[in-house]
């Protein structure tokens, strides 16, 4: 228990690089000797407020390696100096970013059944409006707001399950907003009819 407070009991370091080369890093997601110990952490930028999540590569992280191996070569393929402001340490923090999200491979499953590609997608933007939801506030608390911040929940769960589905997927971005209104709606629509019901019945 000691080893995981080292950090403090809400885990804090100086930059993206300290948190990737620490021991604390390795015990949670490539601990080397078994599978990590989360899905992932959420991060949060001490700076802007801004969150994202880091997976490894046992969950769905859609083109994310790719990405990630473009960058570095990329870079690697630069012929002067790194562009002025640009963190010098951006190259490692690549490299060991590719490592976590390429370092664990989850058993195959003994079949896979083969499912129609609109299925696929829908689960794929399924996955990506769980990672959004986990980023913001409880739906239902933003319920008891009123319609108005309800409503302002959807806008903006739409927009980000879109976007990070053409950030992370490599999707259309027509067919990103067309799937992200197909699961977001209703994904919002049945918690917020479940909280009225619960409070109907207090």
């Amino acid at each position: 228990a000691e080893d995981w407070n080292e950090h403090g009991a809400l885990p804090r370091f100086d930059s993206m690089k300290a948190l990737l080369d620490s021991d604390w890093m390795r015990r949670f997601l490539t601990p080397g000797d078994g599978a990590p110990l989360g899905e992932g952490l959420v991060i949060s930028s001490e700076a802007d407020g801004s969150m994202f999540k880091l997976k490894h590569g046992g969950e769905e992280i859609g083109r994310v390696p790719d990405q990630l191996r473009e960058l570095i070569a990329g870079l690697a393929g630069l012929t002067t100096e790194l562009p002025d402001g640009m963190d010098p340490a951006l190259p490692s923090v690549l490299e060991d970013l590719l490592h976590v999200v390429t370092s664990y491979t989850p058993p195959a499953p003994k079949c896979k059944e083969t499912r129609p590609k609109s299925k696929v997608e829908d689960k794929e933007a399924l996955m990506v409006l769980e990672s959004s939801l986990s980023k913001m506030d409880d739906l239902e608390a933003i319920f008891e707001l009123g319609d108005q911040a309800r409503d302002a929940a959807q806008v903006y769960l739409v927009g980000q399950v879109a976007a990070d589905l053409v950030k992370d997927y490599g999707w259309d971005e027509k067919l990103a907003a067309q799937r992200s209104l197909r699961v977001v709606m209703p994904a919002v629509g049945k918690r917020y009819g479940a909280w009225k019901k619960s409070r109907s019945t207090n």
